[in-house]
Order: C-alpha cells, then structure tokens, then sequence
C-alpha cells in the first residue's frame, strides 16, 4: 500500500502534450496515507504497550550494568530528523514549482535516510556485545532489538518509497498540481520520526 501511494504511472497526452495532469483527487490520495498511518500507529502503540508491561517487570530499569548508550545512536536520531526535514522542504519547494530545489531536496533526504540506516547497524552490532544474565537479555532481545529493528524495518520501506519519489521526479512527473506522491513520503517520514522519538521515551528514560 506504502508504495502504491508514492508511485505515478505514466501520464497520457493533454493537449497533444504529455505532462503531469492536475490531481484529479488529491484529498482521496490524504484519506488512503491518514488510514495507513493510523494502522501503523496502532500496531506500534501495541508493541510499545507490550514492551512497557515486560519492563514493569522488572525490579530496576535498565537492568544493572548496562553500558552507556553509543554516541552514534544520538546522530542517528539527528539524520532522521534531517531527512524528515529535507523531504518537508522538499515539499514546500514543489509546491511553488521550485523542481530543481525539490530534486535536490530528495537526493538529501536519501543520504541521510542512508545514513541512518549506516549508524544503526554500527549500534546494532555494539548492542549485542552487552552483557547481561539470561532473563535481562531475554527481555532485551525480544522488545529492545525487536522494537529497532522493526521501525529500521519501516525505515527501509520509507527508503524505497523515497527511491520511487526521486525517480519520478527527475522524470518530470511532479508541478504545483501533481504532487501528492511527495506530500504522502513527507507524511510517512514525519510518522517515522514521532515512532522513534517514542522510541527513545520508552527504551532510554
């Protein structure tokens, strides 16, 4: 569904033209991104829920010794906010026919993304050299990692989508009129970012 609304297909002649046509319902296009963000919104509220219970477990939070959180998890929250940001301008751009300044806009949003991704996996790798006793990695494993890696799971999604998006710009497929594909990777992105700042609430506080 994700991609579905970020992809365009090929536009037919207008006017003995071919080019991108206005939208024919660009509020259709909100309704279908607001359904597919409410339901991953649920589905994350339930594992953030599910993880809050197995933490009350516990009589101390974080378990004894655990080491300090690696300083590239930190940056990494920074490149998905700034990819988060690229996109709004991106955005913001196309809607004022600025295509140059949103292709490029895109094209930063997707180093970034990448770079996120980079840093994630280096934290991945520092994570899983904690010590802890067999219930506490347990817990850990199955909430902690799986938390991560499900919303770098989405992340990966998003990647894809913002792949499909750039393409189709450099295509000429976006205006001031056609640009809803735009609009629903900017949603998805900032949907992204209130997870993993969620995220942080939850695993580090």
């Amino acid at each position: 569904m994700l991609f579905s609304l970020m992809a365009t297909g090929a536009y037919p002649p207008r006017d003995g033209r071919r080019g991108p046509p206005p939208d024919p319902d660009p509020s259709a296009s909100a309704l279908g991104m607001w359904v597919f963000l409410l339901s991953l919104g649920v589905f994350f509220a339930a594992m953030f829920v599910l993880y809050l219970v197995f933490r009350s477990w516990g009589e101390v939070w974080p378990p004894p010794g655990m080491p300090a959180w690696p300083k590239l998890f930190w940056l990494s929250t920074l490149l998905l906010l700034g990819a988060s940001a690229a996109l709004h301008w991106a955005l913001r751009c196309v809607r004022h026919d600025g295509i140059v300044m949103m292709q490029r806009s895109l094209v930063l949003a997707g180093i970034l993304a990448t770079g996120f991704l980079v840093c994630q996996v280096v934290c991945w790798n520092e994570f899983f050299r904690w010590e802890f006793s067999a219930a506490d990695r347990w817990r850990l494993a199955a909430f902690f990692y799986f938390l991560m890696i499900l919303h770098a799971a989405h992340v990966v999604g998003g990647g894809v989508a913002l792949w499909i998006v750039l393409r189709n710009s450099l295509r000429g497929r976006y205006s001031r009129h056609h640009h809803h594909p735009v609009r629903n990777c900017t949603m998805y992105w900032h949907f992204l970012d209130v997870v993993w700042l969620c995220m942080l609430a939850a695993m580090v506080f």
